[in-house]
């Protein structure tokens, strides 16, 4: 969907990586760096994922600028 935008992420970069803290910390990074790129977007709060098998659910608050909060939760 974002192809040759600077939106989005590359999450499938770390597909096979075993050390699982990195991989986290990596898509939360590159989540929070686009994410400033869109000016709406004020900021990304109460950041979680969760892995299971091989179904990985991202959860977040996405802050508006007006102040609005939009809770996302999507599996990938």
């Amino acid at each position: 969907m974002y192809d040759d935008t600077e939106f989005g992420t590359y999450i499938e970069n770390y597909i096979g990586y075993k050390d699982e803290a990195f991989v986290f910390s990596e898509i939360k990074r590159e989540l929070q760096e686009k994410a400033t790129l869109n000016r709406a977007i004020k900021s990304i709060e109460d950041f979680e994922m969760e892995r299971a098998k091989d179904k990985l659910t991202v959860s977040m608050t996405v802050v508006m600028q007006d102040g609005e909060e939009e809770e996302v939760t999507v599996d990938v």
